[in-house]
């Protein structure tokens, strides 16, 4: 364990060297045009596939013990975090803007007085030893958002609480003994041969949602439970998508409700919308017309 510790310190060593190489290097350089400085942060902008800009932040050079990372820089959303605070032993708290997806590998690895971490609600993705050895932090809430936790992000000396949802489930690294990865895990249940049968799709898998009814007719008190099918790049699957995974929404509450399992009841006359979206990506969802008569 000393051993992995003092690899993981090198790496943050050489990585924080690295950096600081490329912002003080002369002017007129290439790292000159891609990296840029703003207050406390050191950090680059980079072109999306879409048109649009977004920072990725480099490293933090300033003092303070309790951090709030910002959302934007000269209104540029904040995308993505490296290796910020890798062994800083300041730091006690951090507040992670509201744009952040992705926190790199090693991003707070070693920080061993961190104590408090709030992690925004669209994170996507967390590096490996990303927590590593944070061992003053006593818990951690995981955003239903995301799909992926790299390999001992939580691990070493941290023994804290981890919060999470039911469908990122943790899986051991294959080839390792004692590392671990988390993973959401999308569940689909079918009959085979008369027989329950459960499948498992990685959430990043899964493109589209639908039902079997795209409308449906009600009366006045009745029930009915909504089942979700999937697609993947392969076209649409077999089964029902298990419900920890799916949020319900009723977009008229005076004419129907529908609770956390998917069950709609009707409520009085008129037209409604339900909407079912995946609590890791509210854009990929589906809407059912509600007739109740």
């Amino acid at each position: 364990m000393k051993k992995i510790s003092y690899i993981l310190f090198l790496i943050c060593l050489l990585s924080s060297i690295f950096h600081v190489a490329k912002v003080n290097a002369e002017e007129g350089s290439a790292y000159d045009k891609d990296f840029l400085k703003n207050d406390d942060y050191i950090y680059e902008i980079e072109e999306n596939s879409d048109d649009t800009q977004s920072i990725r932040l480099i490293k933090y050079i300033g003092e303070n013990k309790n951090i709030i990372i910002p959302a934007a820089i000269d209104d540029i959303n904040i995308v993505k975090i490296d290796e910020q605070f890798c062994e800083n032993q300041d730091i006690v708290s951090v507040k992670i803007g509201k744009h952040v997806t992705h926190i790199s590998d090693y991003a707070f690895n070693n920080c061993k007085n961190l104590k408090e971490v709030k992690l925004p609600k669209n994170l996507k993705y967390i590096g490996g030893y990303a927590f590593y050895d944070c061992k003053s932090l006593k818990e951690i809430k995981i955003p239903n958002t995301v799909v992926y936790c790299g390999k001992n992000s939580f691990a070493g000396s941290f023994k804290g609480t981890i919060k999470k949802a039911s469908y990122l489930v943790k899986k051991r690294v294959y080839g390792t003994d004692d590392a671990y990865k988390y993973m959401a895990i999308a569940k689909v249940t079918y009959k085979k041969n008369k027989k329950k049968t459960t499948k498992s799709y990685w959430v990043s898998k899964v493109k589209k949602i639908s039902s079997n009814k795209k409308k449906v007719t009600m009366c006045k008190d009745e029930l009915y439970n909504i089942t979700t099918k999937i697609y993947t790049k392969n076209g649409k699957r077999k089964g029902n998508l298990n419900n920890n995974i799916l949020k319900y929404k009723s977009l008229d509450k005076s004419v129907v409700k529908v609770n956390k399992k998917g069950k709609i009841k009707a409520i009085s006359e008129g037209n409604a919308k339900v909407r079912v979206f995946m609590k890791t990506d509210p854009e990929i969802f589906y809407d059912i017309k509600v007739v109740i008569k």
